[in-house]
């Protein structure tokens, strides 16, 4: 196994914060120093479990990629080990090679690997919190102002609605159900 020409960060650990009943995700940052084109490909141990995008591609001399990584949401027990790896795959693209082909035609003893073991931390990082928790408290009162004022003019068109139903069923109630009660009193009379 050859030694890896990209630089990958995170280096060995990709951490997921909770919570995990939805979605979660965490970026790869795939950076490519050579002059040469390199092909890489992402897979891990748990494939039903993660969404990786882009899974795949080429990555021109000096150029960078973001990989998404996304965990489907599940339950997360803190007792259990997580067993769950990811390896990015490279190989250098020789003059005739593509990104459909390159696995194929390049020599296994080419290929370089980075192996990333997966962490889970159920706590979400504490600048999010202390974010989430300033921004609360600078728009509260612009929130519950705009909140009361919207319950108002929703109170003003329901109660308008209801008034506009109440004369539409005054005014044509016996037109739409004359006919109906005339050809029912001849049937069941």
């Amino acid at each position: 196994m050859a030694i890896q020409v990209l630089q990958v960060e995170p280096s060995e650990i990709i951490k997921f914060s909770g919570p995990f009943t939805e979605v979660v995700s965490a970026d790869l940052k795939l950076t490519n120093p050579s002059e040469d084109q390199v092909a890489f490909k992402v897979k891990t141990t748990a494939p039903r479990r993660y969404a990786v995008r882009p899974n795949s591609g080429v990555l021109n001399a000096g150029e960078t990629v973001t990989v998404a990584v996304m965990r489907q949401p599940f339950e997360f027990d803190p007792a259990e080990r997580v067993r769950h790896k990811f390896m990015i795959q490279t190989v250098k693209l020789e003059p005739g090679m593509t990104l459909e082909n390159v696995w194929t035609k390049a020599d296994p003893s080419t290929f370089m690997d980075t192996r990333l073991k997966v962490q889970f931390d159920d706590h979400p990082p504490s600048n999010r919190i202390q974010e989430s928790a300033e921004h609360c408290s600078d728009s509260f009162h612009e929130q519950s102002s705009a909140l009361d004022h919207n319950v108002c003019e929703s109170v003003e068109v329901t109660n308008n609605l209801v008034v506009c139903v109440d004369w539409l069923l005054v005014a044509y109630y016996p037109l739409l159900f004359s006919p109906c009660l005339h050809m029912l009193q001849s049937v069941w009379f």
